[in-house]
């Protein structure tokens, strides 16, 4: 996706040597494609067989680590960049999706320039809602 207008992709830590994520993260936050809502973005990848998703938030804040009040395991803490991620223009690849070839990288690759080049027909699109 490397000069595809409106996407960028997660860049590593600054001071990362080996750095792995548990899925790719696409970044539509810049024109064109930062006024289409990210369910859209995301109902056009999934509708054209990329299996894709929004980010999930701080794994800190998911139920299973959060039982009660004198049970919650991070004690009036937050980290604003975990919490950020959030409110970016974030589309999440897991691995088993990337594949480990360079077919299903190239087909991934060209579904997403296939959405972004298709903006306009994006501006209407309403997903169908279950």
């Amino acid at each position: 996706v490397a000069g595809l207008r409106g996407v960028r992709v997660q860049a590593r830590g600054g001071k990362a040597d080996p750095q792995g994520y548990y899925s790719l993260v696409l970044i539509f936050d810049s024109a064109p494609m930062k006024d289409i809502p990210l369910s859209t973005i995301i109902a056009a990848l999934n509708a054209e067989g990329l299996a894709c998703g929004g980010t999930y938030g701080p794994v800190y804040k998911h139920l299973l680590f959060n039982m009660g009040k004198n049970e919650y395991r991070i004690d009036g803490g937050s980290c604003p960049v975990a919490e950020g991620i959030g409110t970016l223009h974030s589309v999440c690849i897991s691995h088993p999706v990337l594949g480990n070839n360079m077919k299903a990288i190239r087909k991934i690759c060209a579904i997403i320039s296939k959405v972004v080049e298709n903006r306009d027909e994006l501006i209407n699109y309403k997903p169908a809602t279950k």
